[in-house]
């Protein structure tokens, strides 16, 4: 399961990021240096915030497809 992860650089400067498994990479053949996009939205108030992550190339090819 992914963990999101708080970083703070020599700077002092702080940043978030998180692993996903080289499974859940893998399957979606995502690569090293590849462009990638985030979209966070909610059905409604009630619900909890949702992020879609995508490559950059595949929202433009097929707009709104969930990879």
């Amino acid at each position: 399961m992914p963990k999101l992860q708080k970083i703070k650089r020599a700077n002092g400067s702080l940043v978030y990021s998180v692993n996903f498994p080289l499974e859940i990479i893998e399957e979606l053949g995502w690569e090293k240096g590849q462009k990638l996009g985030v979209e966070i939205f909610s059905e409604t108030d009630n619900e909890p915030l949702s992020i879609k992550i995508f490559k950059e190339d595949e929202k433009e090819e097929n707009d709104g497809t969930q990879i």
